[in-house]
């Protein structure tokens, strides 16, 4: 019911539209969250709240809104990534956010690497494909804190433009997180990062 209640509140507030876009279960593959994957019941447990979820919404009045299913880039910490999935009845967009971090990508065999650990930004646009929907960069930027992340790392840029370009007739959006970060010491945003800036604006 307090699902339902939402989506009454949404609606009636003018957001039952289609360029109104709720993120479900975001990055439940990682093993930080209440929502993740690895909780009690595991992926058709989280499989299964996610189709409650999104049919209390319609049925409160969000007909008209996608849904997108957010993952982390992997390796998947939760045990489980698009087994999550639970058809394209319920879910418009698989997100992903790929941050320069985890391993950092300095080359192209770096970015490869970081391709084959699934999910990521070619998985997720492969996924989208194979089922019919659409896929997007929800989160992605620089980042910041030791060697496993790549600070400002302009060549990250070219290689996120790069796999748009690649998989761009089904990619909803790209959203940049130009934030200071939580906590702040990742520096995320453009500011911290003037070499990335530039290289991000001239692409």
């Amino acid at each position: 019911q307090q699902q339902r209640d939402l989506g009454s509140y949404l609606a009636g507030a003018g957001f039952n539209m289609p360029t109104h876009v709720i993120r479900v279960d975001w990055e439940c593959n990682g093993s930080w969250y209440k929502w993740s994957a690895n909780r009690p019941g595991g992926a058709d447990a989280l499989k299964q709240a996610i189709r409650n979820y999104v049919t209390n919404l319609r049925a409160g009045g969000l007909t008209k809104v996608r849904f997108d299913l957010c993952f982390n880039k992997g390796p998947s910490q939760a045990g489980a990534d698009f087994a999550i999935f639970p058809g394209s009845e319920y879910i418009d967009i698989i997100g992903i956010d790929q941050y320069d971090m985890w391993a950092p990508s300095f080359t192209e065999s770096d970015w490869q690497r970081e391709m084959n650990k699934p999910p990521s930004m070619q998985a997720v646009a492969d996924f989208a494909t194979k089922n019919g929907i659409m896929w997007a960069m929800d989160e992605g930027g620089n980042t910041h804190g030791g060697n496993t992340m790549g600070g400002d790392n302009p060549f990250y840029w070219d290689m996120v433009l790069k796999t748009l370009t690649k998989n761009l007739s089904n990619c909803a959006w790209h959203v940049t997180y130009d934030d200071r970060g939580a906590p702040d010491t990742l520096r995320h945003d453009f500011e911290r990062n003037p070499k990335s800036w530039d290289r991000y604006k001239s692409l």
